[in-house]
């Protein structure tokens, strides 16, 4: 665990009732903004969500919590501030193992702090610890400060209009 300017950032635990709790809680409140979906988690996947990590075995996450805030009301999910969530994979053309970054929220009142910095560097060090030949992300071209976080902590596009898309099809 790290502690500096009061965020401590541990390793989320998906058998603890708590990490589960603000992993949920925090993920919703990010599916909320407009730009991400707009709208609440599902019950279902809130109910399935923390479960499903569990039981997928290439899954990490890490959770940022408000020290000070948790000195003050002796410790809560609610002092979770902010979490990401990671994936891990394999790139055939390195013969290494990869971590994607598939989910990094940071609770509103509590954005623009380095926390999502500070996870993101926690990421990337267990990446290198284990191996793995790069770590990964999505970003949408509409979300500029997610971008310009990205390029700051050294990710980047095969080219700046990189016409490489991410395509999906929904199964049942």
């Amino acid at each position: 665990m790290s502690n500096d300017g009061g965020i401590q950032i541990r390793r989320a635990d998906f058998n603890d009732q708590g990490d589960a709790e603000s992993i949920v809680r925090l993920i919703d409140e990010y599916a909320r903004i407009p730009v991400i979906g707009g709208a609440p988690l599902p019950d279902d996947v809130r109910r399935d969500l923390v479960p499903g990590l569990a039981a997928h075995p290439a899954s990490v996450a890490w959770l940022a919590r408000d020290a000070a805030a948790a000195a003050d009301d002796g410790g809560s999910d609610e002092d979770d501030v902010g979490v990401l969530v990671a994936i891990g994979g394999y790139s055939t053309f390195k013969a290494r193992p990869t971590l994607n970054v598939h989910d990094v929220a940071i609770s509103a009142r509590h954005r623009r702090r380095g926390i999502g910095t500070r996870l993101f560097r926690t990421a990337e060090a267990h990446a290198v610890r284990t191996g793995c030949a790069k770590l990964t992300l999505e970003v949408r071209r509409d979300n500029p400060g997610a971008r310009a976080l990205y390029k700051r902590l050294g990710f980047q596009a095969e080219g700046e209009d990189d016409e490489t898309l991410f395509w999906e099809k929904p199964l049942p």
